[in-house]
């Protein structure tokens, strides 16, 4: 049994579309996180044989496109407080992303949008390619749990003040790329 977990329902709409056609026998628990005092499910007597959290990410490092999608390979420090988990490497998960020529990226998860370039920057200067508000504390409830995590995101906007923007102008193109691999990974997972 898989769980996915989402932040926003509009970045899981074509991949439970897809999983819902394809009526696949699969068994999937969805969660919408909403914030870290949530602990949902996750850490109840449910047993998933993988954590996955899946959804858009602000992009930190240019170098990465746009609608891109990627596997988190490292969750770094947001701030001199945050003590992230160690993010255990899971061998089908990265075959699949090697398979595939899914980049992998680093990811901050931070409480608040980012927009502003100085947030941008302290971000990057502890590594972060990418930026998210979740997938940290998932990761904390999968360890603490000793549950499998793994992390797909699609680079949904410059992390900036016009993401907002650039995420409702392409939501629908950036939530089915990330639908397309995800799909694809859940069937071979």
């Amino acid at each position: 049994m898989i769980c996915i977990v989402f932040a926003h329902p509009p970045e899981v709409k074509e991949l439970k579309d897809l999983i819902e056609q394809s009526r696949s026998d699969l068994e999937i628990v969805w969660l919408r996180w909403r914030r870290e005092t949530d602990r949902p499910l996750i850490a109840s007597q449910m047993k998933f044989d993988l954590i996955l959290n899946v959804g858009f990410a602000g992009r930190l490092n240019e170098t990465l496109a746009l609608g891109e999608v990627v596997l988190v390979n490292a969750i770094k420090r947001a701030s001199t407080n945050d003590r992230p988990d160690q993010l255990r490497k899971i061998d089908n998960v990265s075959r699949f992303a090697d398979s595939h020529k899914i980049r992998s990226a680093s990811l901050a998860t931070v409480s608040e949008p980012v927009t502003t370039p100085k947030a941008k920057q302290l971000l990057r200067s502890g590594g972060a390619d990418i930026v998210d508000m979740e997938a940290a504390h998932l990761l904390r409830i999968a360890n603490e749990s000793g549950l499998p995590f793994a992390s797909f995101k699609v680079i949904s906007d410059n992390a900036d003040a016009g993401s907002w923007d650039t995420i409702k102008k392409h939501k629908h193109e950036w939530a089915t790329n990330l639908a397309a691999v995800v799909y694809e990974f859940i069937q071979a997972y």
